[in-house]
């Protein structure tokens, strides 16, 4: 009996170290996964409650016989805080030939470089939250250009875009926007342009 307790007493002994190893790992495997968690919840939570602004649509200024690139940005704050700070950058818009290898079938070839001139400021606007959707209002980037004969004959496509950028919850973020311009027969005669989002360079961050 004395020779049993012994072997125990001596395989508890060997054992105890490894098992504190173990279940400290243990320990300290939960408490990170419960900090993971709780990190994951806090930026779920406040990404629920930030502005989020959303660009959702651009009319160019005359749609039925549009004579230069002058067009209105329409967008919203579908978040539950005002978007504050707001400043948008619209760069001239460009006009490509659709068989342009800056251009295929929605994607705009290159980058959306338009958020580095939206740093938002405080002399910038407010946007507070709705549930109706507000027009934004024409867009300044300098004179518009006059379009060319070739853009009303339908041979060349207008791409729009640029950036929204505005502080939320002490933290600057943007909404990348852009868009391209098709033609279509009117029942009446005659042609008219909309504009259609394009593939990529629509953003928000």
């Amino acid at each position: 009996m004395r020779r049993k307790l012994k072997r125990l007493v001596t395989f508890l002994n060997n054992i105890h170290g490894p098992l504190l190893a173990f279940f400290t790992l243990a320990l300290v495997g939960v408490g990170g996964l419960q900090w993971c968690t709780l990190e994951k919840t806090d930026k779920t939570l406040r990404a629920a409650q930030r502005a989020w602004i959303h660009p959702y649509s651009v009319t160019l200024a005359n749609s039925l016989a549009p004579e230069t690139t002058g067009y209105r940005l329409d967008y919203e704050n579908v978040g539950r805080e005002p978007a504050i700070n707001v400043v948008i950058a619209t760069p001239r818009p460009r006009i490509v030939n659709p068989s342009d290898k800056a251009f295929s079938s929605g994607w705009v070839g290159g980058d959306n470089g338009a958020c580095k001139d939206a740093q938002p400021n405080k002399n910038g606007l407010v946007i507070w939250p709705s549930s109706v959707r507000s027009a934004g209002g024409e867009m300044s980037y300098g004179s518009p250009d006059r379009l060319p004969e070739d853009f009303r004959d339908g041979n060349e496509i207008l791409i729009i875009e640029g950036c929204i950028g505005y502080d939320t919850n002490g933290e600057a973020h943007y909404s990348g926007y852009c868009f391209y311009t098709t033609r279509f027969p009117r029942q009446s005669g005659g042609f008219e342009w909309s504009t259609v989002p394009c593939m990529n360079h629509n953003f928000a961050r």
